[in-house]
C-alpha cells in the first residue's frame, strides 16, 4: 500500500521537474527575445551616433559585424532551445501519461476494493436477515 502511495508520488514529482525544466527553456527563450529587443534598440542609437559624426561612421561597420554575429548566436540558440523544447514537451507527455495509468490502476484497485467490502458487507447482511428469519420462523 504504502509502496503505491510512494510510487504516485514519485510519478507527481517527475512530472512536476519535467514541468519546471520546460518552464525554465521557455524563460530562456524569452530572455534571447529580451536581448533581441535590445540589440534592436541598441543598433538604432548607434546609427544615429553614426549619422551624427565621422567618428561614429568609422566605428560603425566594426559594431555591425557584432550585431551580425549576435543576431546569428541568438538564432542559433533559439533554435536549440525550440528543439529543447520540443524533447522537454514529448518527456512530459510521457511522464503525465505514466502517472495517469498508475492513477487509474490505483483507482480500480481500489474501486475493486470497495465491491470486495460492499460484496461482504451484504453477505453479512443476508446472514442477519437470514437467521432473523429463522428465528421468528421457528418461534411462531
Amino acid at each position: 500500500m504504502k509502496t503505491r502511495a510512494a510510487l504516485i508520488r514519485f510519478n507527481e514529482w517527475q512530472v512536476d521537474e519535467k514541468r519546471k525544466a520546460l518552464a525554465d527553456l521557455f524563460a530562456a527563450i524569452d530572455m534571447l527575445e529580451r536581448d533581441e529587443e535590445c540589440l534592436t534598440v541598441t543598433t538604432s542609437l548607434e546609427q544615429v551616433k553614426a549619422a551624427e559624426n565621422e567618428i561614429g561612421r568609422i566605428g560603425y561597420p566594426g559594431f555591425a559585424k557584432g550585431v551580425i554575429a549576435r543576431r546569428h548566436n541568438i538564432e542559433q540558440s533559439r533554435m536549440e532551445l525550440e528543439a529543447q523544447i520540443d524533447s522537454a514537451k514529448e518527456a512530459l507527455q510521457l511522464a503525465y501519461q505514466e502517472l495517469k495509468k498508475i492513477e487509474i490502476m490505483e483507482e480500480r484497485r481500489k474501486k475493486k476494493q470497495r465491491k470486495e467490502l460492499d460484496r461482504r458487507e451484504q453477505a453479512e447482511l443476508d446472514e442477519i436477515a437470514q437467521n432473523r428469519f429463522t428465528s421468528k420462523s421457528g418461534d411462531h
